[in-house]
């Protein structure tokens, strides 16, 4: 099961986590008014929508359709259609005809950038999209213990497709001769004959002396930090 296939669902798991938000909507409070955000990654749009219900103008990047079409309908509900627009495009080969005072890739985003390389190509697609003075803001997850080999039961989740209720079970485990972090969710219906739906995460957990010298080589440099409880959010400008 491809987890950015099921929008509802991924909503459903991860839309209460809000401890992000707040630092993303403040930082989007500093712009012009009417001066859009660019969002990488945008997914259901947790973050997006909370800009623009708050009046800021957001252009959302990912490349889960999927996604894309649930974020666009969800924003048309909740009537900030006009201040979303949503783009389908790699990170890695983004091209757009303008820069942006305000790049953010919320919620640990950045681990899906495989390799060094991978990661060099989404850096240096920010640089090129970052006007002078502008601020790339993102999130990492910080290495906790129980991380390391973990399983972890949520007594009960009402599954947005079928209302069945389910036993959710979360088992990680880090690999650290290769900095990845492998994430199973398995849902388990408590009633009726559904199957059992499980997926994989594999996210790529950064050192921070690794991020400094890939945002370095892009003529980016970190500026603040902020403890956002399991990730830490780094704020950046250009060097």
């Amino acid at each position: 099961m491809d987890l950015y296939a099921a929008p509802r669902l991924y909503a459903q798991l991860f839309g209460a986590r809000e401890h992000d938000v707040a630092l993303y909507r403040w930082l989007a409070q500093g712009l012009p008014e009417g001066e859009p955000v660019l969002e990488l990654g945008v997914g259901s749009g947790r973050v997006a929508l909370a800009l623009a219900a708050d009046g800021v103008p957001v252009i959302g990047v990912d490349r889960a359709v999927p996604m894309l079409e649930a974020l666009a309908s969800q924003a048309r509900v909740l009537g900030v259609g006009d201040r979303l627009q949503t783009l389908h495009a790699d990170i890695q080969a983004l091209e757009l005809p303008r820069r942006f005072s305000l790049i953010s890739f919320p919620f640990n985003g950045l681990a899906h950038a495989d390799d060094a390389a991978a990661l060099h190509a989404v850096l240096s697609a920010v640089a090129r999209h970052l006007a002078e003075g502008g601020v790339f803001a993102f999130d990492v997850l910080r290495l906790a213990p129980h991380h390391l080999d973990s399983e972890h039961h949520t007594p009960y989740f009402e599954h947005p497709e079928t209302g069945v209720p389910c036993r959710v079970i979360e088992r990680a485990r880090y690999h650290a001769a290769i900095q990845r972090l492998e994430v199973s969710v398995e849902l388990r219906p408590m009633r009726g004959s559904q199957p059992n739906e499980q997926w994989t995460l594999s996210l790529r957990l950064f050192e921070p002396p690794e991020l400094t010298r890939a945002l370095s080589a892009v003529g980016l440099r970190v500026t603040n930090q902020v403890d956002l409880g399991d990730s830490d959010a780094l704020i950046c400008k250009a060097k």
